[in-house]
């Protein structure tokens, strides 16, 4: 268990409030994660990209509720998942969520240089240069820690829904929901929910600087209101890529870039920090932060032109649902088999997470081309080889029981 001292960062902020809270995690989605509802809308239309953000949302605020209320309020969210899976798990966990946060970094820094590059009409190479420029200057904020964030965000996500809603109100194409009819499909609802998912898992991290349980289940239910408000923007005005953000008000554009780029990477780079307490057994300081930031940056430069990128992003993503739905059914088991030990907890636990990941590997190599599938597939086989395994466990138990008792007569 992490402990807090008077010599970090991480620590020095125990008690923030649900607006806080919300607005850290509400700013933080990113051009990909604000954009998405366009993308959805361009494929089944506005109403059913509307009805999958609002479904896609509940669904997420519910795993939210369980992560919240799973963790210890004094550690992160790799060390939640070690709790749960063990000390391995954990540094697999930690392996993987330093994984995505080189992606998310790159992915974030790419979208804005490319938006960049649509507003100020420059050459590949010069978006490049400014991506890195940013992601230098991400790196050295990162350094006022949770207390910055804390200030940054909170007055970042005012900012990004006065701009959005700027933007509405002088658009000239908004394309409104054209059906009463609430279509969706669960492509769609998964689209929208593996934007933010492995944030979800990751709320712990940040959610252990909160006052209280109360100011921690108020924020996550204004996070998602944000996020849903903030998706649904793109869908009004009909934006599904920087292309799209780039024919309205050029300064609007720019100033909305710089600060979505900003809010998301110094919280992927505070999560990343959580990867870094793991492995050094020691809370993080500024000059972790900015070192983390600096590879992010060097991950940009490198990583974004890779062919791969797409593939270890799909996988990864992959990887952290099926660890994520493991940890909710595993959590659901504790509070049901109260009335027998579980000596094997933690291996069933990691068994079925081996499962999942399996058959989200399988999947997405046979149809690279269907990433929302093969997630699916293993979320669905890692809660069916649990649910076997308890049936069968709990069957044997009642019977190994039964046994006993006759045996006393």
């Amino acid at each position: 268990m992490l402990h807090s001292s008077s010599n970090t960062v991480s620590f020095q902020d125990k008690n923030q409030n649900y607006w806080q809270l919300a607005s850290i995690q509400g700013a933080a989605l990113g051009l990909p994660g604000i954009l998405i509802g366009g993308i959805v809308a361009s494929e089944i239309g506005p109403s059913g990209a509307l009805t999958s953000i609002l479904i896609g949302n509940i669904i997420l605020w519910l795993i939210g509720l369980g992560i919240i209320q799973m963790s210890n309020s004094e550690v992160n969210a790799i060390v939640n998942i070690g709790d749960y899976l063990g000390k391995w798990s954990k540094f697999i966990s930690a392996l993987l969520i330093g994984t995505s946060f080189l992606i998310w970094f790159t992915l974030q820094s790419k979208s804005f240089s490319t938006l960049l590059g649509e507003v100020l009409l420059v050459p590949t190479r010069q978006e490049l240069r400014l991506g890195a420029v940013m992601g230098v200057l991400t790196a050295i904020l990162s350094m006022g820690g949770i207390k910055f964030i804390k200030w940054f965000n909170t007055i970042s996500l005012p900012l990004l829904l006065l701009i959005l809603t700027s933007l509405f109100f002088s658009s000239h194409h908004t394309k409104y929901a054209n059906s009463y009819i609430l279509t969706f499909s669960f492509s769609s609802i998964l689209t929208i929910m593996m934007v933010t998912l492995p944030g979800i898992i990751n709320l712990p991290t940040f959610f252990r600087h909160s006052r209280s349980k109360s100011h921690s289940f108020l924020a996550l239910t204004m996070m998602t209101l944000f996020v849903a408000l903030i998706q649904s923007f793109s869908v009004f005005l009909n934006i599904s890529g920087p292309k799209g953000l780039a024919s309205y008000n050029t300064i609007l554009i720019i100033i909305f870039g710089i600060i979505s780029l900003l809010s998301i990477n110094i919280v992927n780079i505070y999560l990343a920090s959580g990867v870094w307490e793991v492995i050094t057994r020691r809370p993080a300081d500024p000059r972790d932060y900015a070192a983390i930031g600096l590879v992010g940056t060097g991950a940009f430069a490198v990583l974004q032109a890779l062919p791969a990128m797409t593939f270890l992003e799909n996988s990864v993503n992959g990887f952290i649902a099926c660890v994520g739905v493991i940890l909710m059914i595993a959590f659901l088991i504790r509070i049901i088999v109260q009335h027998r030990p579980r000596k094997l907890e933690r291996f069933i636990s990691n068994s079925c997470w081996f499962i999942g990941c399996a058959a989200s590997l399988i999947s997405l190599i046979q149809n690279p081309e269907m990433p929302n599938r093969s997630i699916l597939i293993g979320v669905g086989a890692s809660a069916l080889a649990f649910l076997v395994v308890i049936f069968v466990e709990e069957t044997f138990w009642s019977f190994k029981n039964l046994s006993m008792r006759k045996s006393k007569l």
